[in-house]
């Protein structure tokens, strides 16, 4: 039996948006390089606001100008707004457990593609950014868990930065759940 997708790196396990389409033929470059270029803008505003906290504060520490703090302050109010006005006008697609890692990802739906289909995935990783990060592959793996069935899909196409930003995305995200673990510990993780 071959190894499964999942088993090889740090996973992190989520509910989010996600929405899927067949594709009849892999995309043209310049369709992938938009893609990719998106997802670069979208990876950077995640990381952005993942580190938001941590960056101003380091900030401060450095220049002590309050006044940079504050206007800070202000655009991120100013993108919070925005994003809640885009997601009050956009219909996201359904919740769905998803499990994410850096070659590929497993997602629970009532409806899933079939196995072997070229498919675009779109995540919505952040209720803040109303903009999904897109990914290409082929479903490889159909199968049961947690008494619903998952698809599962490799990515295709990552360019390097890409590749590099969801790492660290995946690893952001895995240190926040483990820093969460520790602020409760009665609360085990479910895996």
């Amino acid at each position: 039996m071959s190894q499964h997708l999942l088993d090889n790196g740090l996973t992190i396990d989520c509910k989010i948006p996600i929405g899927w389409q067949v594709l009849e033929s892999i995309p043209q470059t310049i369709f992938l390089n938009e893609m990719n270029l998106q997802n670069d803008h979208l990876f950077r505003l995640l990381m952005h606001h993942n580190d938001h906290q941590t960056a101003t504060l380091e900030l401060d520490k450095q220049s002590h100008h309050p006044d940079l703090s504050l206007l800070e302050l202000k655009v991120d109010v100013l993108i919070g707004l925005m994003s809640e006005w885009i997601k009050d006008n956009k219909k996201l697609p359904d919740k769905n457990k998803v499990w994410l890692n850096a070659n590929g990802m497993e997602w629970q739906s009532n409806s899933l593609p079939k196995l072997n289909q070229q498919v675009l995935v779109s995540l919505y990783l952040s209720q803040r950014i109303p903009s999904p990060i897109c990914f290409i592959g082929k479903i490889d793996c159909l199968r049961e868990r947690d008494n619903q069935t998952t698809a599962t899909i490799n990515f295709e196409n990552l360019e390097e930065n890409i590749q590099n930003s969801l790492d660290k995305y995946i690893f952001s995200q895995h240190r926040r759940a483990i820093a969460r673990q520790k602020m409760n510990p009665q609360k085990p993780s479910k895996r």
